[in-house]
């Protein structure tokens, strides 16, 4: 009798210490991974020490809004997210407040005149042909590269306006 209460208690007691954690990654909830779609991914040629921009259309295939709140190069140390505004009578370019929000099954067109990524002191010259690689950083967390063919491009001169935070 004693050596069953032994055993009762010993499975008890094993009951207890088990582990509630999930045992695969199958059972381990995640977060989807963000991808767009990108189409026609350029760069304007340039020298070193210039600014130049990125441009393609983004499409969001997912059932939810993304933002790109950053974006990041090694072609430079400097890079903003920007769009042209009419300030003053003049079409300017402008840090974008915000960071490009794509919409669920929506698009953007990064393209000269509009919205566009923007290199600042780029740090060697981009020559037509050269593949310039661009990170998309996500509001939220995640990332995509994306890589882009440089270009000639002779328009979308506008001047620069750099916002001052507060206003």
């Amino acid at each position: 009798m004693k050596f069953i209460a032994l055993i009762a208690a010993l499975a008890l007691t094993a009951g207890c210490s088990q582990t509630t954690q999930p045992t695969s990654a199958e059972e381990t909830p995640t977060k989807a991974a963000i991808e767009l779609k990108v189409v026609d991914p350029w760069v304007k040629a340039t020298k070193q020490g210039e600014m130049t921009a990125a441009f393609a259309t983004l499409t969001n295939e997912s059932d939810q809004s993304v933002t790109i709140e950053k974006a990041s190069s090694d072609i430079s140390m400097m890079v903003e997210l920007h769009e042209v505004v009419m300030k003053d009578g003049e079409m300017v370019m402008t840090p974008k407040e915000g960071g490009f929000e794509i919409k669920a099954g929506q698009s953007i067109t990064l393209e000269p005149g509009g919205l566009h990524i923007m290199f600042m002191g780029v740090n060697k010259d981009l020559k037509p042909g050269d593949d310039v690689h661009v990170t998309l950083h996500f509001a939220g967390g995640g990332s995509q590269e994306i890589h882009a063919l440089v270009k000639n491009f002779t328009g979308a001169n506008e001047k620069y306006n750099k916002k001052k935070k507060g206003m």
